[in-house]
């Protein structure tokens, strides 16, 4: 190829990428998404995240822990 060096090495993590399966989302006519699966099925999130517990472990390792915290008052200043 004509190319340069760096472009073929985006060339070459593209086509990395299409072999790996990526999740896709569907939206239905209620406004609702599901994640469909490699044969174009939907799938439940819990069957997503069996297939891919090792994705989900490693995300789960790097993620800052969620704290959930009720206010104690809010203003409007708006008003």
């Amino acid at each position: 190829m004509d190319l340069p060096a760096r472009r073929e090495v985006e060339l070459a993590v593209d086509i990395e990428v299409e072999l790996e399966y990526v999740p896709r989302w569907l939206q239905r006519a209620d406004g609702s998404w599901s994640v469909v699966g490699p044969d174009g099925w939907p799938v439940s999130p819990e069957d997503f995240a069996e297939l891919h517990a090792d994705a989900m472990a490693a995300i789960a390792a790097v993620s800052m822990p969620v704290i959930d915290v009720e206010p104690i008052s809010v203003r409007d200043t708006e008003i």
